[in-house]
C-alpha cells in the first residue's frame, strides 16, 4: 500500500515564521545568505520579508518547509527562496510546490532575475530545472564570490 503524502499548506509569511525558518535552515542557504549580503538567518529572513511585495510560507505535513517571494521591480522582479532541513526529508513535495508556486508567479511577475551561490549546488539545479536560464558565474556579494546570475523570461 502505497504512503500518502503529507499535506502542503502554503500561507502569506509574517515575522512569527522568521524563527521557524531561520532556526532551521539549510546549511547551504546560511552560507548563501553570509555570502552575498552578510546576513544571519534571522536578518536574511526578516531583510527579504520585508522587502517583498508577496511572500509566503510552505508547510508540509505541518513541519515548515520553507519561506519564498518576490521584490517587485518595475520590469525585472527578483524572487527568492530560503528553506529548512524538512526539504531533505519532503524532497518531492519540496518540488511540486515548486512547479505550482513558480506558475503562479510567472502570471504575476513574468520577468524574473536573482544570483545563486555556486556553492548551492542543488539549487542552480534546481532552477535551471524549473527553467531558468543560469549564466557563467561572476563575482557577487559582499564577499565577492562565485554566483551564477539566473533568470526567466528575460
Amino acid at each position: 500500500m502505497a504512503t500518502k503524502e503529507p499535506e502542503l499548506v502554503l500561507v502569506p509569511a509574517t515575522l512569527q515564521h522568521v524563527h521557524l525558518i531561520a532556526s532551521r535552515m539549510r546549511k547551504e542557504d546560511r552560507a548563501e545568505v553570509m555570502a552575498s549580503a552578510g546576513f544571519r538567518p534571522a536578518q536574511a529572513v526578516r531583510v527579504c520579508l520585508r522587502g517583498s511585495e508577496l511572500a509566503r510560507t510552505v508547510f508540509v505535513g505541518g513541519e515548515v518547509l520553507a519561506m519564498f517571494g518576490v521584490k517587485a521591480g518595475d520590469e525585472v522582479s527578483i524572487p527568492w527562496l530560503l528553506t529548512t532541513d524538512a526539504v531533505e526529508r519532503h524532497p518531492m513535495a519540496f518540488w511540486r510546490a515548486s512547479k505550482a508556486v513558480l506558475r503562479e508567479l510567472r502570471a504575476l511577475y513574468p520577468l524574473m532575475a536573482q544570483a545563486i551561490d555556486a556553492r548551492h549546488v542543488r539549487a542552480v539545479s534546481w532552477a535551471r530545472r524549473l527553467g531558468f536560464t543560469v549564466g557563467d558565474t561572476i563575482p557577487y556579494g559582499k564577499a565577492g564570490l562565485p554566483f551564477h546570475p539566473v533568470a526567466l523570461g528575460v
